[in-house]
């Protein structure tokens, strides 16, 4: 049961030294506690505070010099920094000495250890307070009590948020959870290791990694903006590149030209040094001058222990809220006012305003888990036309992490983002308007998909004219809207080749294309580190200009499959329709659902069956419903489906698209 978790920390533990680490068991864990003793209470029983981690984590205690307090606290090692952890025991009626001695202590670890992150648990004893947090961080009010404004004031100077308010029996809250991230989660515990008080149910925290700061705060770049491009120019052009390339094979000639231009690129491409902001973006000059002048004054006020330096370290702090407030109020309305003026600003704001953070330090994918740059990287890479060759210098492709949604340290809920050299690009691009209109003709027609003067619109609105002309007939039509498991990652290049050859696609362009795709490497990069390279066995290059075009010609045969259905297509985004006026046109649709089963099987595509839906379009009362089936396994009906970015409904009725879209701005 204790494997659960990394960390325990308990508070009133009523330990007496004569009670060994060994005989509470806790096997696999370190323990850290500090039992109650006549430094820290007149009591002789009950409290005591405790610390258990896991033995495979790095840590150090924390010696104090104050002796008053039930306190622990150890420093966590991790590879974005250090994590403080701390527990700490407030009796009831606690006095103020105590309680100073405690922020006391929380502020000198703080200045002296500098963690990125912290989170400190406890028993305080506070039951009064109403806690809640703004953008700076700690707010907490209905107790003036001295107790109480000491531990809000020093807290809430720390920029500290307060996470549990989960109330006792009593209906009271005793046990904090304080932390300098907002984005720690506290929940009851559903595992815990004695039976719980009525006064203390156990809590489950659980710090995301992303709550760290990231493993590098700080990277270089090259600004291109501020390149000498005439430079760069006058160097390339030094070379006898004729001259040059003769005396090579294509292979060699590429490395050739890829060295002449990284020379370049290092001599004449100024290296800048990107490093992150200190303040939010919607943080004034004014707020920033508040928040130093609100440091000064509560050091000052450390110092002298004065009520005047108190109350001015007070005013500059209600000061710093308040403007916090209006530059954040500020921020968003200029930010909506944009939106028609400039709406590329717009979006940059939206996007820095719920940015997440990068990528946490710690992945998990299945049972495996790492916790290095290195480790992180190789985990993520587990989830010329005459020669008919492409040069194999520009195969190699980095591939960084982008987060999707959910538990950000699970390898599964990133999608990649492939940046390939921009040579090939631009070679890709070359060859790409050189047999775009040859190739063009010999595509079907249904194919709306990555083509000149055709689009998701021109595809939903030869489909929404079918089904209208058949309303017009009183008819209804039965719709099949099919998707597959990672459709351009899959394609198998052997039989990429065979798909395109028997199109008539002869040499050396087919030589070529053949080694376009094969042999391709890819090596992903995590916190500033790179992965091993790793050869990608199947798919066509993402974001490679020709790589749309290539996969319309693999899925092009389909149109020889289908015999009495209508099929559109948006690239992969397939779908089948058919008026229907008798079960047997049903049937005749159900069979044509087959043949495509078929099909995918044969070019090695995989159906994604829990995304494939099935609708019947109709203005009658009642409609002929059939249990259409792929692979065997009967389609869900649905009463509303997006299509190409269209909501529709059985009727063809705009009015939930036009509402989902009032709503969603």
């Amino acid at each position: 049961m204790f494997h659960f978790y990394d960390i325990i920390i308990l508070t009133e533990t009523w330990l007496t030294p004569d009670i060994s680490d060994s005989e509470l068991g806790f096997a696999g864990f370190q323990v850290i506690r500090l039992d109650r003793n006549h430094n820290n209470s007149t009591s002789t029983r009950g409290g005591g505070v405790l610390i258990a981690i896991k033995d495979t984590r790095s840590f150090q205690p924390i010696s104090l010099t104050v002796s008053n307090v039930e306190q622990v606290f150890l420093l966590l090692s991790l590879n974005s920094g250090h994590l403080l952890v701390g527990g700490v025991y407030l009796p009831p009626r606690s006095p103020l000495s105590v309680v100073e001695s405690h922020t006391t202590s929380v502020e000198h670890i703080i200045s002296s250890y500098k963690p990125n992150s912290l989170v400190i648990c406890g028993d305080y004893n506070l039951p009064n307070i109403n806690w809640s947090s703004d953008e700076l961080g700690l707010i907490g009010t209905n107790d003036p009590s001295i107790i109480s404004t000491t531990i809000i004031d020093s807290f809430s100077y720390l920029n500290f948020f307060q996470h549990n308010f989960f109330r006792n029996n009593h209906s009271s809250i005793l046990d904090l959870v304080f932390s300098n991230s907002n984005r720690i989660t506290v929940n009851l515990a559903t595992e815990y290791l004695v039976i719980p008080d009525p006064y203390h149910p156990p809590l489950h925290v659980v710090l995301p990694s992303q709550s760290d700061k990231s493993v590098v705060n700080t990277h270089t770049y090259k600004d291109f903006k501020a390149a000498n491009y005439p430079a760069i120019t006058q160097f390339i052009n030094s070379f006898n590149w004729e001259l040059t390339f003769s005396q090579y094979t294509i292979e060699d000639a590429a490395s050739v030209f890829n060295e002449a231009l990284l020379h370049a690129i290092d001599l004449f491409v100024p290296t800048k040094i990107f490093k992150l902001p200190k303040f939010p973006a919607w943080t004034s000059p004014s707020l920033k001058n508040l928040i130093l002048e609100r440091k000064r004054a509560h050091a000052l006020y450390k110092c002298s222990r004065s009520p005047y330096d108190y109350s001015a370290f007070s005013k500059l702090r209600a000061k710093c809220k308040r403007q916090s407030k209006i530059d954040y109020q500020s921020y968003i309305k200029n930010t909506e006012n944009s939106f028609n003026r400039n709406p590329s600003l717009f979006w940059k704001s939206i996007k820095n305003l719920n940015q997440k953070n990068t990528i946490p330090a710690t992945l998990f994918w299945n049972n495996d888990k790492v916790d290095t740059p290195l480790g992180s990287a190789n985990l993520f890479s587990k989830l010329s036309l005459d020669e008919g060759i492409f040069p194999a210098a520009w195969k190699t492709c980095s591939v960084t992490p982008v987060f999707k949604s959910g538990d950000p340290s699970l390898v599964s809920n990133y999608r990649p983002i492939s940046i390939l050299p921009h040579i090939s690009k631009l070679f890709e691009s070359i060859v790409y308007s050189s047999i775009k209109r040859s190739l063009n003709h010999i595509l079907m027609d249904e194919q709306h998909g990555f083509r000149s003067g055709k689009s998701t619109v021109t595809c939903s609105l030869s489909f929404t004219s079918y089904i209208l002309k058949s309303f017009e007939s009183d008819c209804q039509v039965d719709a099949v809207f099919t998707d597959f498991n990672k459709a351009f990652d899959t394609v198998i290049h052997s039989r990429l080749i065979s798909e395109l050859d028997s199109l008539g696609i002869g040499n050396p362009l087919l030589s070529w294309l053949q080694s376009y795709l094969s042999q391709r490497k890819q090596f992903v990069r995590v916190h500033g580190v790179d992965s091993d390279l790793f050869i990608t066995p199947s798919g066509v290059p993402q974001g490679g200009h020709l790589s749309p075009l290539l996969f319309i010609l693999f899925v092009n045969s389909i149109n020889r499959y289908i015999s009495s259905s209508k099929v559109l297509l948006f690239a992969d985004d397939i779908k089948f329709f058919s008026k229907i006026t008798s079960p047997s046109d049903s049937l005749q649709l159900q069979s044509d659902l087959n043949t495509f089963s078929l099909w995918a099987q044969r070019i090695g595509l995989t159906l994604n069956l829990n995304k494939c839906h099935v609708m019947s379009f109709h203005r009658k009362r009642t409609c002929i419903i059939h249990p259409y089936s792929l692979n065997g396994s009967t389609l869900k009906r649905v009463s509303t489906v997006k299509d190409l970015g269209f909501y529709l409904t059985p009727s063809l009725s705009f009015e939930h698209h036009i509402d989902v879209t009032k709503f969603k701005t």
